[in-house]
């Protein structure tokens, strides 16, 4: 009977902490959020095309979700963006962030830069670097935009501490890439 008692309460334990994917920021290393040094619009976006363009566009792919993620409005190409060499919030910035739940929590320091950017309406570029390394792309989305973000975005509420990445409708959600989790996991 012990032996039955210890197994399932090893088992549950083993469930319990290999189940989790909430990535705990506050001893790490390496885990920053950087800005753009300038807007870096997405110059092959289907917002730039005439309408008969972007119906064929989309009768071609059948929804935006299968359209390449280079149509894009909000795409935002890493390998041909400036990233700002330094960090706009660093692991200093950030309590936590859970995977699952894909909500960043800010230290009070982290709310303070995000209510001191001005925001344009186009909202505020950032990549996710994970030792040094761009592994995620997105937009800081101002709560009273009048129009949306189709890719990646967090809405940034005034004097919010919670973060909550988000996934527009266009093309491949990154949010759902399993190499984009194994990065986050990485880190631990």
């Amino acid at each position: 009977m012990r032996n039955f008692l210890f197994t399932v309460v090893l088992l549950f334990f083993t469930g319990f902490v290999f189940g989790q994917k909430v990535v705990d920021l506050t001893k790490l290393k390496g885990f920053e959020i950087h800005l753009l040094k300038k807007l870096c619009l997405n110059e092959n976006s289907y917002s730039k095309m005439d309408q008969s363009e972007r119906d064929e566009l989309i009768n071609q792919y059948n929804s935006t979700e299968s359209i390449p993620d280079v149509y894009c409005r909000n795409y935002i190409n890493i390998q041909l963006c400036e990233i700002e060499e330094k960090a706009f919030l660093t692991e200093n910035d950030i309590n936590f962030f859970d995977w699952d739940s894909k909500k960043i929590s800010l230290s009070k320091s982290g709310v303070k830069k995000l209510s001191d950017v001005t925001y344009r309406y186009t909202g505020e570029p950032f990549v996710i670097m994970i030792n040094s390394q761009p592994v995620l792309s997105g937009w800081f989305w101002y709560y009273a935009a009048s129009v949306g973000c189709d890719r990646v975005f967090c809405v940034v509420e005034k004097e919010s501490s919670i973060l909550e990445l988000s996934f527009g409708n266009c093309g491949a959600n990154p949010l759902d890439d399993e190499e984009v989790l194994k990065a986050f996991l990485s880190v631990n």
